[in-house]
């Protein structure tokens, strides 16, 4: 069985282990710091557990900047929960657990967060190797950022706008093709997009089994 469910500070062994196995130490975020990001934001640190053992988390702040900066990874007191922008410090998954899927799942989920929470969107950083795997859940790479060497790195920031979303939506339902093509393409884009529930998801809700912005060790979701 896995279950998804949002962190609380009894998670903190559990993700400080998995931290250190999937980040390398210069880039890996240390106990302290992790106990703070569930002390303040745990509904923005989302586990996924199987079989009760934790294989798959990500977390990261709300703010009204912008951009990422490498000050946000250390300071949970930054966050703020009227902030427009997601932003994404970590995706993890255990190694012998990479490829199914997992990291997919988590980013799935926190966007359907941020969507139904008005925010503007999300913002991550990731290493050259997997652009094409966040461009896979409608990030846009806005190139090599001044503002974050965090661990040494050069680090692509990539960012998912709801607004360009929507304009996406628009130009398909406005293009010349037959009508009956047009909006049954339409309306599958529009169906695979989480819907508005309007309930915050407990941390019992289950889904059927089958720090940076980048998976664990660039593993590719």
């Amino acid at each position: 069985m896995t279950v998804l469910r949002r962190g609380c500070a009894g998670d903190l062994e559990a993700v400080a282990a998995l931290e250190a196995l999937c980040f390398p130490p210069e880039e890996a975020a240390d106990r302290e710091t992790l106990a703070g990001r569930l002390a303040v934001y745990p509904e923005h640190f989302l586990l996924l557990r199987e079989d009760g053992e934790l294989v798959a988390f990500l977390d990261g702040f709300c703010t009204p900047e912008p951009d990422l900066r490498d000050k946000m990874y250390a300071d949970p007191s930054l966050h703020r929960e009227d902030g427009a922008w997601q932003m994404i410090f970590g995706v993890a998954a255990r190694p012998d657990r990479r490829g199914r899927g997992y990291a997919t799942r988590l980013l799935e989920h926190l966007i359907r967060d941020a969507r139904e929470a008005g925010r503007l969107g999300l913002v991550l950083t990731c290493k050259n190797p997997l652009l094409s795997f966040y461009a896979r859940v409608g990030f846009r790479d806005e190139g090599v950022t001044e503002k974050s060497i965090h661990g040494g790195v050069r680090w692509h920031q990539m960012r998912l706008r709801f607004s360009e979303e929507s304009s996406s939506e628009e130009s398909v339902s406005a293009s010349p093709l037959p009508g009956a093509a047009v909006s049954g393409f339409a309306d599958r884009l529009r169906q695979s997009r989480p819907r508005s529930s309007g309930q915050v998801e407990r941390p019992e809700q289950r889904y059927g089994s089958g720090g940076r912005g980048s998976p664990s060790d660039l593993f590719p979701g």
